[in-house]
């Protein structure tokens, strides 16, 4: 139901705080997660919706900023931008942010 989908996306775009998405899961250990970003850019693709620019600038920015020069993402982050010490850099996650980016797969 598209319609669910658009409103369901909107209460998550309401959990951006400046820094990340604000989750229950965030209160066990005070980092954001990366992959959050990355969903946030799909679901803005897949539903042909439009996160407000300012918004999507600094999504991007963020997710862009947590790259390791290997190429791997890291999987949490604090709100300063520091790497917290359980955090993993990982490749689970920038299959998801090139999907976000995808005109292939978002026509």
């Amino acid at each position: 139901d598209r319609q669910q989908a658009r409103l369901y996306f909107k209460k998550a775009l309401a959990l951006w705080d400046g820094t990340g998405f604000r989750t229950p899961r965030r209160t066990q250990h005070d980092a954001y997660y990366t992959r959050y970003l990355a969903y946030a850019l799909i679901v803005e693709r897949a539903l042909h919706e439009r996160i407000p620019p300012r918004v999507r600038e600094a999504i991007q920015e963020r997710l862009w900023s947590l790259q390791d020069k290997d190429g791997g993402l890291w999987t949490n982050y604090n709100r300063d931008g520091t790497i917290p010490g359980f955090a993993k850099k990982t490749t689970e996650i920038g299959p998801l942010t090139l999907l976000a980016y995808s005109d292939r797969v978002w026509p």
